[in-house]
């Protein structure tokens, strides 16, 4: 009996200093990962009309550009020839308890056409080779759709996107998607919307009904003109409350280079 105690009390210690540890190495993960921090972004709100669609467009867009421009404390997770990642974390604002860092890219593009990069990324292929785990099937459903944004061809909508992964629970975004060809410039960003009950814990309405999660995401994209290619500028921000922030973080982290890798295979295939 004494042996079984003994190695009881062994193992449990034992548990207990792997989990330390790991503790440990989660936290200093993260402050590498979080670098400066200080940045918030723009939170869940109703999108119920043109106007409503349009200012959130037009502000998500401009914290996009602030993104890219910002010239702060960043982690840099990739600085290789022609393509770089970075982080930072998000501990002010809507999303300050989340504990999930926001990534930026800027990436060369061999061979690419500016204009015709920018069509491919917003059409339903683009939108499988940003995020494989979504279904393309999304891109041409919407809850709303306002045209003549900022330029005859610009449009916002609204929709519900889905981000299925095995054995989790199914995941809901309710997005403001914002498409501005004359900029080539396309933004996503996680709203409310009276068709959709519910919000993600930091939205401040409850659930959503049924058993999904309803998940925050700050998507954007635009392209430029280099030469012998295009630059393709990058930005994302996941929160989930049903994943721990170290999973949310690890994904983040990679999450932006497998985006432009799978975009550089598909445009070497030729557009």
């Amino acid at each position: 009996a004494m042996r079984r105690a003994l190695l009881i009390t062994g193992g449990a210690a034992a548990l207990a200093a792997a989990y330390l540890l790991f503790r440990r190495r989660v936290e200093r993960e993260r402050k590498r990962l979080w670098a400066g921090g200080g940045w918030a972004l723009i939170g869940e709100r109703m999108v119920a009309s043109a106007s409503e669609a349009h200012a959130l467009a037009d502000e998500s867009l401009a914290e996009a550009a602030a993104v890219w421009a910002d010239k702060g404390d960043w982690c840099v997770l990739e600085d290789g020839e022609g393509f770089t990642v970075e982080s930072v974390g998000v501990d002010k604002g809507a999303f300050a308890t989340a504990g999930t860092v926001l990534t930026r890219a800027t990436a060369f593009i061999p061979g690419a056409d500016p204009s015709a990069l920018y069509t491919l990324l917003v059409s339903p292929e683009g939108f499988r080779l940003i995020d494989p785990a979504s279904d393309p099937t999304d891109f041409r459903r919407y809850l709303d759709r306002y045209n003549h944004w900022r330029e005859a061809e610009g449009r916002v909508e609204v929709a519900e996107a889905r981000a299925n992964a095995p054995l989790l629970r199914p995941r809901r975004f309710v997005v403001c998607n914002a498409f501005l060809p004359g900029a080539r410039a396309f933004c996503s960003k996680s709203c409310l919307h009276p068709a959709r009950p519910g919000s993600s814990r930091w939205g401040g309405e409850g659930p959503p009904p049924g058993w999904q999660l309803r998940m925050v995401n700050t998507f954007a994209l635009r392209t430029r003109p280099a030469d012998g290619g295009a630059l393709l500028d990058l930005v994302n921000y996941i929160a989930d409350d049903a994943l721990w922030p170290w999973a949310v973080n690890g994904m983040a982290a990679s999450f932006l280079q497998g985006v432009v890798g799978r975009v550089r295979g598909r445009v070497h295939q030729g557009l």
